[in-house]
């Protein structure tokens, strides 16, 4: 945690000085998100839930049309699961703080699109089945979720944006998940659980 903390502060000091000059604002909206496995698993009948993500963000111009951008956000992932003749209907859900560094490029003047590797801090895992919630940081025991964005925004006017942006996680949110055969043995493969999400955001460029 405190390595993620130092490069976090470390990257957010070396846009800080550039804000004065350059684009920073605030940034928040829904995320829409769930989990997927690369075997046979529960998870595979995961349906999308929705969540919140909001935060801060800074840009440098490299050019006239080409841009880099540093966020810090809070971001709610997880997903829904039904209910089944073993288990009630429920959600899981991770909250993270997130840490995207993107490069963008001016399409035209209302149009930005960007991409770039996003880090993510697990800060709580908790699960709700009908009434109780628990805490499942045990299970969900990845504390770095890292994978890449791509998006776009849109400009209402000189301050105001909207963007659309969607999120392909490539670490596992388990660790060293392993897989079982029919009879509950282990077939020595391991299972890989990775976020997908869709974010639709607003924002506001104060400089």
């Amino acid at each position: 945690m405190n390595r993620v903390l130092i490069v976090i502060g470390f990257v957010v000091a070396s846009f800080g000085s550039l804000c004065a000059q350059y684009n920073y604002g605030f940034k928040a909206g829904l995320n829409y998100t769930k989990n997927v496995v690369n075997q046979q698993s529960t998870i595979n009948d995961s349906k999308y839930k929705a969540g919140i993500h909001f935060g801060f963000f800074a840009s440098a111009n490299v050019t006239q049309k080409v841009d880099l951008q540093v966020e810090l956000l809070y971001s709610s992932k997880g997903y829904r699961f039904v209910e089944t003749a073993l288990s009630e209907s429920g959600n899981l859900t991770l909250n993270y703080l997130s840490l995207p560094l993107l490069i963008g490029y001016q399409a035209s003047k209302e149009i930005r699109v960007s991409i770039g590797p996003e880090i993510g801090y697990l800060i709580s895992a908790t699960s709700k089945f009908g009434p109780d919630k628990i805490d499942v940081s045990d299970k969900w025991n990845n504390n770095l979720d890292i994978g890449i964005a791509a998006g776009l925004n849109y400009m209402l006017n000189e301050n105001i944006f909207t963007g659309i942006r969607y999120i392909h996680g490539f670490s596992s949110v388990v660790k060293n998940a392993s897989v079982s055969d029919s009879n509950g043995n282990s077939t020595g493969e391991r299972a890989r659980f990775q976020n997908r999400s869709l974010q639709l955001s607003i924002g506001y460029i104060l400089n």
